[in-house]
């Protein structure tokens, strides 16, 4: 409430994140401590919920891309030395925040450059030693590690039950995963896609009996993708369609979420495929996987 009644009096995500404080009733209670979420976080998450990114300044409505603000900005100021040297005195002063704030410029614009990214990393490390929230401290940490050693490519992420998760998505599920997976640009400028899907109860556990699961199966759906969007249609089929696919619900995540290779399913008995198999070789070739290991404080 005390969010949206700022936002009515034209403040915006950062001012009002910055305004509120919680009354001493309220803040002075351990279990109100800051050791998850935070005030200022939450507010701005509010903040984007009710009225959007947008902040009512027309100057940040189109504003220009980070490292090319980054670039204008540090030719303005004299260049990365001289940003530098400002940058220092005010991290001898304890202005952490500021200085965290002026040297992402000069690392945006030369990633490379190492005195700046070790001075933004000290100054996010200060940061972090001083952060009560256990996500902020780690978000501050995780940037001093990027700008002192880089992106560890060959760190092993966490994989826990996600497995069990994704074998046990519902068709609706498998193809809401699939439709950020394809590459729109990508697949744009390739053929349309059309492929019916006909789910078989095969693998799949379930605790009804055998006569009142086949009742259920086979669960029909037709997968579109025009114009780089993937689309999906359930109790819809097409006579159009390149390529009709008899599988399982854990088969297809099999396949389409990269688990087994698709000529291995199509040489077995645990895929059938009507028409062109092709058609379903199309599909894989518009998906791609995400890159877990993206940068977050250098370009």
């Amino acid at each position: 409430d005390q969010t949206l009644r700022l936002a009515n009096a034209g403040y915006n995500g950062c001012e009002i994140a910055n305004m509120l404080e919680l009354p001493d009733s309220l803040s002075k209670e351990f279990y109100n401590g800051e050791y998850y979420g935070t005030l200022k976080h939450n507010a701005q998450g509010q903040y984007q919920k009710y009225v959007g990114w947008f902040d009512g300044n027309p100057a940040n409505l189109d504003p220009l891309p980070p490292e090319e603000t980054s670039k204008r900005m540090v030719a303005m100021m004299g260049g990365a030395e001289t940003v530098l040297i400002k940058a220092k005195q005010a991290f001898d002063r304890g202005e952490y925040r500021w200085v965290a704030q002026l040297v992402n410029y000069v690392v945006f614009d030369s990633p490379k450059h190492a005195p700046a990214r070790y001075l933004q990393a000290d100054a996010l490390e200060q940061l972090g030693y001083q952060s009560e929230s256990g996500i902020w401290r780690n978000f501050y940490l995780s940037g001093v590690e990027e700008l002192r050693h880089g992106i560890d490519t060959k760190v092993k992420l966490a994989k826990a039950n996600a497995k069990i998760g994704e074998e046990s998505m519902t068709p609706e599920l498998i193809f809401q995963k699939l439709a950020v997976k394809v590459n729109g640009p990508k697949a744009a400028k390739t053929a349309d896609i059309l492929i019916n899907f006909k789910f078989t109860n095969d693998n799949i556990e379930t605790n009804a009996s055998t006569k009142e699961a086949n009742q259920t199966f086979p669960d029909l759906y037709l997968l579109s993708i025009q114009n780089g969007v993937l689309m999906a249609y359930h109790n819809k089929q097409s006579e159009d369609a390149q390529a009709t696919v008899h599988v399982s619900q854990r088969n297809l995540v099999r396949i389409l979420l990269f688990k087994i290779d698709v000529w291995t399913f199509l040489k077995g008995d645990m895929i059938k495929v009507e028409g062109s198999s092709m058609a379903l070789v199309k599909l894989l070739s518009v998906l791609e996987a995400p890159n877990r290991l993206f940068n977050i404080v250098t370009p």
